[in-house]
């Protein structure tokens, strides 16, 4: 199945509120601090589709005589999407359905009759054959006495003879039709033959009946009835009914803040967050598309998912951090990793700062401020104890 990334995703910082506090002396800005509820996500768009989706292509050609569904149907698994015709291959799977099932009574009216009738004879003649046997070996005995003549001697020969013979035919007929006999194994090659031919020819004819390989919602149908339909084709699109993925596109950067099973919401509008769906990250590719500066994923949603098309365009919420009552500040304010510039009495006072550093240009100060507290924008003019007049204020 292709894929196609789209999307670069962007950060979205919520509910950040500060002050700017002017100098007019020397343009020195300046943040009143307030704690807030703080909340980052990564806000991108990505392309819908179902978990497995593939094109059926014709392998045969012919023409299109029925067709078992329409775009946005759901078929369940076996189901005939479509059969197209060929009379061609039609009169020839006849042929060899019939020769086949005609070999095949042949061979069943020789093993379940002629056989058993066979064998049945051949037990008779044997015993005709073993009495006949014995009558003869006493009349050998009478006659040497004197008690028959020669031709009551003769009689009784000739009759042993006569029955030997007939027990030798009906012996070779029964090894004959007996399975590996001359005549059942001939038949049988035969059979094989037809049966082997009857199947090649139905597997060509089973090319003009299309299936479904599973439960499957209809995507697309690219051919009408009566339409002649050459060898590869595309002739529908369907998609496995089940899970439903989005595929999305992130700037490089958010790389080590994403994982497998991170929550990612999908919402087809922006303004009606009501109606998302929560899934979770299932796939991060490990190679950065160098040109773009980008990396793909994707986002499996559950199955109850409210399927709209495949290859729609839908908007994806990653959360990446939330903080309440929390205090945050440009990193332009720091004055190196731990530090910032504190507005007391007039003066720009260093003050010591722990930091938790976030996915854009802001920090959250974790120790070391309080709400109400002033800091300085560093720059020129802003030196430990050196004074600063503040004038006016507004918001940032």
């Amino acid at each position: 199945m292709k894929k196609k990334w789209i999307g670069i995703g962007g950060l979205v910082l919520l509910v950040l509120v500060v002050f700017l506090i002017k100098s007019a002396g020397n343009g020195v800005e300046a943040l009143r601090i307030e704690k807030k509820d703080y909340e980052e996500k990564i806000l991108a768009v990505g392309r819908l589709h179902l978990e497995q989706e593939i094109s059926l292509v014709a392998e045969v050609r012919g023409k299109v005589v029925f067709l078992g569904a329409r775009e946005g149907d759901t078929l369940s698994a076996g189901a005939i999407l479509l059969k197209m015709e060929d009379e061609e291959k039609g009169y020839l799977l006849k042929d060899k359905e019939s020769e086949y099932a005609d070999l095949q009574a042949q061979y069943k009216q020789i093993m379940e009759y002629q056989l058993p009738s066979a064998k049945e004879t051949f037990k008779s003649l044997t015993t005709e054959k073993e009495k006949a046997e014995k009558e003869y070996e006493d009349a050998k005995q009478l006659h040497q006495e004197g008690a028959i003549s020669e031709s009551q001697l003769l009689e009784k020969e000739t009759k042993r003879a006569s029955l030997l013979s007939q027990w030798n035919v009906q012996k070779l007929k029964v090894e004959a039709l007996s399975p590996g006999g001359t005549e059942s194994s001939a038949l049988y090659a035969r059979l094989q033959g037809a049966k082997a031919a009857y199947e090649n020819a139905l597997a060509t004819a089973q090319k003009y009946m299309i299936r479904v390989p599973w439960e499957a919602l209809v995507l697309k149908i690219h051919v009408d009835a009566e339409d002649f339909v050459p060898m590869g084709e595309v002739l529908a699109e369907i998609g496995k009914k089940g899970n439903f993925l989005v595929e999305v596109e992130l700037d490089e950067k958010y790389f080590p803040y994403v994982s497998v099973g991170q929550e990612g919401r999908v919402f087809l509008n922006p303004e009606d967050r009501k109606k998302d769906s929560l899934g979770s990250i299932s796939e991060i590719s490990p190679r950065i598309d160098e040109n773009k500066g980008t990396f793909a994923m994707v986002i499996t949603l559950p199955s109850d998912f409210s399927y709209q098309a495949s290859r729609l365009t839908v908007n994806v919420e990653i959360p990446m951090k939330k903080m309440e009552k929390a205090i945050r500040i440009p990193q332009a304010y720091l004055v190196d990793e731990n530090s910032v510039y504190l507005y007391e009495g007039g003066e720009a006072r260093k003050k010591k700062i722990r930091i938790e550093r976030g996915l854009s240009s802001s920090v959250y100060v974790l120790e070391g401020l309080k709400e109400g507290n002033v800091i300085l924008l560093p720059g020129e003019g802003v030196e430990e104890g050196k004074r600063v007049k503040i004038e006016g204020e507004g918001n940032l």
